[in-house]
């Protein structure tokens, strides 16, 4: 069982399904349904096409792309929150700050089931044949005045080997490993990277897990996320350190949020 941190480090969380959908997309007719919604208050809108093997989100209304590349899904942007219909692909997000910390597991899959469930009715879908979700943690390392003697290596055990004839102090990396659970058949795909803000340097850990499932309804999904959930915790457990630990595990006034 994962352990409840003071400092808990979530600052992004996803609830991922893949769909049974028709195989053409009119962004305008999509629009016209989501725009149907009513448990996310949307404030943006976004078109996306494919240009040249890449998808391109186009905000607003304008459709200049629509003609001439095809429409892959639609994008529409809450506060803080995000439905997305991409290819078979429904997505919801939520971001998280300390001053809208994350909660807890229940807190965050009540809501997304709410809006994802009205997302895959307005989307028309026949079945769900994969799910999963995505967990972005940003780790409580030093701050640039604690940073001294700071090694990733001292707060995330997915780091990078480095040969003995070189400087052992690595500062920035990224690294990606996947993972399967054969026994769950789930895979996992775990980002570790850092990355600079206002404040400093960062040190993030993406955990995305995922199963095929036989298809189903969207009613039907929830105990595979109860799988798909455990494993993610295992995944974060594994990653972190000891180190990592007692810093998440001090008193903070501005929380992010704990699982």
């Amino acid at each position: 069982m994962t352990e409840t941190y003071a400092r808990a480090p979530i600052v992004e969380a996803s609830l991922l399904m893949r769909l049974q959908t028709p195989e053409d997309i009119s962004v305008a007719e999509a629009t016209e349904t989501f725009e149907k919604l009513t448990t996310l208050a949307i404030k943006e809108r976004q078109a996306v096409f494919e240009v040249s093997n890449t998808l391109v989100a186009i905000s607003g209304s304008d459709s200049s792309l629509d003609s001439s590349h095809r429409a892959a899904g639609f994008v529409f942007i809450g506060d803080g929150e995000r439905i997305s219909v991409v290819d078979d692909e429904l997505q919801y997000s939520k971001r998280f700050a300390p001053e809208a910390p994350y909660e807890t597991w229940e807190v965050f899959i009540q809501r997304a089931m709410v809006i994802a469930n009205e997302a895959y009715s307005a989307r028309g879908a026949a079945a769900v044949t994969g799910v999963g979700c995505r967990f972005v943690n940003r780790l409580p390392i030093p701050s640039a005045d604690e940073a001294s003697g700071f090694e990733i290596s001292d707060y995330v055990r997915m780091s990078v080997p480095i040969p003995g004839m070189l400087p052992q102090v690595v500062r920035r990396m990224f690294a990606q490993v996947d993972i399967p659970f054969d026994d769950e058949a789930v895979s996992t795909r775990t980002t570790v990277f850092t990355d600079d803000v206002d404040e400093g340097t960062v040190l993030v850990l993406d955990i995305d897990t995922r199963r095929d499932v036989e298809p189903t309804t969207i009613s039907e999904v929830e105990h595979y996320l109860s799988t798909i959930r455990s494993i993610k915790n295992t995944v974060f457990e594994a990653a972190i350190t000891d180190a990592c630990r007692l810093r998440m595990r001090e008193p903070r006034t501005e929380p992010l949020g704990d699982d």
